[in-house]
């Protein structure tokens, strides 16, 4: 892949990722919010089910 397709190719990426999206955050700021901020929450939020910490976990459905 030569640099600049490859750099065409992180720019996509990154505006997927800072795309904004309905989803529940954790604190409640609002219900909309960037796709990575998203993704780091619901690492956070299967991690306190795994520990016991939460009594159940349900994997969100981000695009509805």
């Amino acid at each position: 892949m030569k640099q600049r397709d490859s750099y065409r190719t992180i720019k996509g990426i990154n505006e997927l990722f800072d795309k904004r999206i309905k989803h529940q955050k954790i604190k409640m700021y609002g219900k909309r919010l960037k796709m990575r901020t998203a993704i780091r929450e619901e690492a956070i939020k299967l991690a306190e089910y795994l520990r016991g910490e939460k009594g159940r976990y349900e994997p969100p459905e981000l695009f509805e």
